[in-house]
């Protein structure tokens, strides 16, 4: 269980970005008190990064090739998603 309950920074919260899912994933997360959203200036930083010791991050990606290199760009049609 994560509980982010020994953060330095945000304590007790669990700090996303982008989320684009369904509508019970909406629900889950709309006014819930464990989860902070937050813009990306504000979380990819390595200075930001680096107050919390112990950090892991959950990422997505969309293709890997065959030396293991991470593509996270896709392409709907006119639209892009890039997370």
């Amino acid at each position: 269980m994560v509980a982010g309950a020994r953060k330095a920074l945000h304590p007790g919260k669990l700090v996303y970005t982008f989320a684009l899912g369904s509508s019970s994933l909406y629900a889950a997360i709309d006014r819930n008190e464990d989860l902070l959203c937050l813009p990306v200036d504000q979380t990819d930083l390595p200075h930001v990064i680096t107050q919390n010791d112990r950090v892991f991050s959950i990422n997505n990606t969309t293709q890997i090739d065959l030396q293991g290199q991470a593509a996270s760009l896709n392409l709907h049609g006119p639209l892009a998603n890039d997370g």
